[in-house]
């Protein structure tokens, strides 16, 4: 149990304490693999990689079958630059237990070390799949934005992300970014320096630039900077509900005149009378904003998150940057996902979205548009 505490207390950064709580778990059994685990741990926070390699090592002889101790052991040879067999134990690990986060993690961390930025982005990628709240990712991707280092690594990274088929890509999730502001700050300060060469690179390998979750100056800019179309690809125009993610009648028009495009959103937040929104309400401000924007430059971007718990919203909104709750766009009342409109519970209701399309008065062209067809010509003329 002291060994335990101290692992915890260790990921909490509180040194001492855990380094007291080992004290105590060793006085009471000094053979546990777990406290050789953990004194590597402290010894490698301390800056004594030779120290921490001699108990991480004595650790995994007490038991050879823990994937827990030959990722200290990794973490350890990696400490003393032993970088391949340190990749090695690792990769042994995520063979054997595909869905062990740490494992991931401590490769990332590895591949981060070795000047791997893709491989580090793609390990703490799978990571946060399987655990979002792992504080050791969160210590990594935080390495991998703010060391100024690894900025042009992340540049590079781009391409290699767009080979794995990435097409679009958003700059900011709403909130400030290293590359834009996103819609929830108070101060626009648009797109950085950084955001001005990420959106050159994504123009060159053929990424779209999605705005959906930034602020307006930031996106009124990357229409400016970017040499290609942007999009954005899931909200509505404030006009019809002023979400904080909904956008202005002027930065649609900015929109149209650059050959962007609207994906409208079928969140309930972003509806008038949410939850309860009409079929009708929709697809006459469906209508209202071909008055703005051409009928070509709408399709839907349904923005559903089918089947999934309240605590991945939960994780997308706080992740680890705040201690307060943040509840969105939801509220202390309603915080988890809100309820679709009975009419598009999921991609059957595409089939009322065409019925009452045509209902307001589109014909079957700008129907089929609308539905589908305009995001494929919008796509096909970015590359």
């Amino acid at each position: 149990a002291f060994s335990l505490l101290c692992h915890v207390l260790l990921l909490d950064k509180k040194d001492a304490e855990a380094e007291r709580a080992l004290l105590t778990a060793a006085s009471i059994n000094s053979e546990l693999a777990s406290i050789y685990r953990n004194q590597a741990r402290l010894l490698l926070k301390q800056s004594k990689p030779e120290e921490a390699l001699k108990k991480a090592q004595s650790g995994y002889d007490y038991s050879e079958d823990s994937p827990e101790g030959w990722l200290v052991l990794a973490s350890c040879l990696n400490a003393n630059q032993r970088v391949k067999e340190a990749l090695d134990l690792t990769e042994k690990v995520v063979l054997s237990n595909p869905n062990y986060a740490e494992a991931y993690a401590t490769r990332a961390i590895i591949r981060l070390h070795s000047n791997d930025i893709f491989g580090a982005i793609t390990d703490a990628g799978m990571a946060v799949s399987l655990k979002p709240h792992l504080t050791q990712v969160w210590q990594l991707l935080g390495s991998l934005h703010y060391e100024n280092k690894n900025l042009s690594g992340a540049i590079k990274a781009i391409e290699k992300v767009h080979e794995l088929g990435c097409r679009f890509m958003q700059l900011t999730y709403n909130n400030q970014s290293l590359l834009a502001t996103g819609c929830y700050e108070k101060i626009d300060s648009g797109v950085t320096n950084f955001g001005k060469e990420v959106i050159k690179e994504m123009n060159r390998v053929g990424i779209v630039i999605d705005m959906s979750h930034s602020a307006e100056q930031s996106t009124l800019d990357a229409i400016d900077i970017s040499e290609k179309p942007i999009a954005i690809t899931h909200a509505n125009p404030s006009f019809w509900h002023s979400a904080k993610r909904n956008k202005s009648n002027d930065l649609l028009k900015a929109l149209t005149d650059s050959g962007g495009m609207l994906g409208l959103s079928l969140y309930a937040h972003h509806l008038k009378d949410g939850t309860n929104c009409t079929l009708e309400s929709f697809c006459e401000m469906t209508a209202k904003t071909v008055d703005i924007m051409g009928s070509k430059n709408i399709g839907i971007g349904s923005d559903l998150c089918l089947d999934q718990p309240d605590s991945i919203v939960e994780w997308m909104r706080n992740g680890t940057w705040t201690k307060a709750k943040n509840y969105g766009e939801g509220s202390k009342n309603k915080p988890g996902f809100p309820k679709q409109p009975k009419w598009f519970l999921d991609s059957r209701g595409f089939q009322n979205l065409e019925s009452g399309l045509k209902k307001v008065g589109f014909n079957e062209d700008e129907v089929n548009g609308i539905l589908g067809n305009n995001w494929y010509n919008f796509y096909k003329g970015i590359n």
